[in-house]
Parts: C-alpha cells; sequence; structure tokens
C-alpha cells in the first residue's frame, strides 16, 4: 500500500514555513558547495555504511531526490526509539539546501550536512531526525551510494526459486512468488505435483531502485512479518537476490536467492 501526499497550490505556500523549523547554519558550509550538491544529488541514493559499519539489509533505505525540492522516501524498519515499524512505500517528502546542509521533512525532520559527495558516494553527518519533538537519530553518519537502475516494473509477474545460498533455505528454494503492479504479491508452495497460495494475508512489496522490502500477515489481525533484500540483477529471464544477515549472537552471514521467470 502506497503512501501519498499531494500538495495543492495552497498547501505548497505553506511548505515554505515548515522549513522554518529545519537547522539553519549562517557560517561558513565545511565539504561541498550548496551548487555542487543541488545538482550531484538528483536520483536514488540507499543508505550502505552506518557509524563506519556496513548495514545489514533490513537497515537500508532509499532516498530520491527529484528537482525543486521534492522527492520520495522508503524504508522498512523497527524505530527502536518509537519502538514500532516504520512502512515507507515512497513516502513523499520535501528537501531544501542551505550551503551543506540538507533538511528533509516528511512525518520527521531530518537536519544533516553533507561531509562529501562523488564518486556515486555521500557521506552525511545526522544532526537530528525530530519526530513529535523527540530526536529519534540513531547514527551519527552514513554513507549512501548512488543507484541507477530501477526494477519497479522488471519484477512483475511470476517468479520460481531455482538456488537459494546461505543460512536460510526456505525448502531449497522450493517457492513460487507473483509480483502485481499494484504492490501487493502471493506467495506459493509446492504441494505435491501442485503450487498452492500461502494462507499469509496483507501481502504488500516495495521495490525503490534495487531494494526489495516485503511484509506479510500469518492471519488477519495478527503484526506484521518483515523481509528485506537488494535485487543483484533481473537480466534474461533470471532475478538474483542477495542480503547481509545478522544473527542473534551478532555474527553475520550473506545470503543468496535465484529466481527465473515463469511464463
Amino acid at each position: 500500500m502506497k503512501t501519498k501526499r499531494f500538495f495543492s497550490a495552497l498547501a505548497l505556500m505553506a511548505v515554505a514555513m515548515v522549513f522554518a523549523s529545519c537547522s539553519k547554519d549562517n557560517n561558513d558550509p565545511v565539504g561541498p558547495t550548496q551548487q555542487e550538491i543541488e545538482t550531484k544529488i538528483i536520483g536514488k541514493w540507499k543508505r550502505t555504511m552506518a557509524d563506519g559499519k556496513e548495514l545489514i539489509t533490513n537497515n537500508s533505505e532509499v532516498f530520491t531526490f527529484n528537482q525543486n525540492g521534492v522527492g520520495t522516501h522508503s524504508m522498512s524498519i523497527f524505530q527502536v526509539v518509537e519502538k514500532r515499524w516504520v512502512w515507507n512505500n515512497k513516502l513523499d517528502m520535501n528537501y531544501s539546501v542551505t550551503n551543506n546542509k540538507i533538511c528533509i521533512k516528511q512525518d520527521a525532520t531530518v537536519n544533516l550536512s553533507v561531509d562529501e559527495i562523488k564518486d556515486g558516494n555521500m557521506l552525511w553527518t545526522y544532526e537530528s531526525i525530530m519526530l513529535n519533538g523527540v530526536d529519534i537519530k540513531d547514527y551519527n553518519y552514513a554513507m549512501y551510494k548512488k543507484v541507477t537502475v530501477d526494477y519497479s516494473n522488471d519484477i512483475i509477474g511470476m517468479w520460481e526459486g531455482v538456488e537459494m545460498t546461505g543460512y536460510e533455505t526456505y525448502g531449497n528454494a522450493e517457492a513460487r512468488i507473483e509480483y502485481r503492479a499494484d504492490g501487493t504479491y502471493t506467495y506459493y508452495k509446492k504441494e505435491g505435483d501442485y503450487w498452492v497460495p500461502s494462507s499469509n494475508v496483507d501481502n504488500e512489496y516495495n521495490v525503490d531502485g534495487d531494494w526489495l522490502a516485503t511484509r506479510w500477515r500469518s492471519e488477519a489481525g495478527k503484526d506484521y512479518n518483515y523481509e528485506w533484500w537488494d535485487i543483484d540483477y533481473i537480466k534474461d529471464g533470471t532475478m538474483k537476490w542477495s542480503a547481509l544477515r545478522e544473527k542473534e549472537d551478532g555474527s553475520r552471514f550473506t545470503t543468496t536467492f535465484t529466481w527465473k521467470k515463469v511464463k
């Protein structure tokens, strides 16, 4: 289910007012210039590292910066401070650039400085992430990588599991998934010679660039389950995923999943 916010001409006037809550610094900027940021930031950016450590896949997020201070944000993560799940499926946002600082406005107000933006990488230092008067900042700084592909259309259709590697097995990849253009999907299990739809309900997915997030309920009214992958490629009827996971003991492993398109 996509959450979208559409602004009327009158509402756009209000947007200028909300930026008054964004922090400003009139001192000489440190890092890239405002013009450099405004030019290079256009496009999709996925968070890959935070506080010097590679992120597990479920802690990724994707910002899309368009022209004229508008864009979208995708995230599927448990917010520790607020103790709630955040599911942003290309949620509309507004942003402004002042010197080397960026203020992003959506449900929360993100104030940050851009320390570096070059060679398809951007390093942020978070100043604050304000939500309901509380700073929910979980990292001091993070690296974002520019994403130049978008698999949101290529993934639509029926896919059958071919191979899976890593700690998780999913029944030796014996699965089918049908992705639909409305952001919903159906998961199938093999029973004898037949593919049977899972009893899960409220199945939703979000592809933003090369990042895939899914959620579902085991039955109506239950809490959501969540899963995240990076899409390595979709080409010639083959799709490959990978993900960096973390076990309860803190050890990490990479798992992959390969699929073939079912006609």
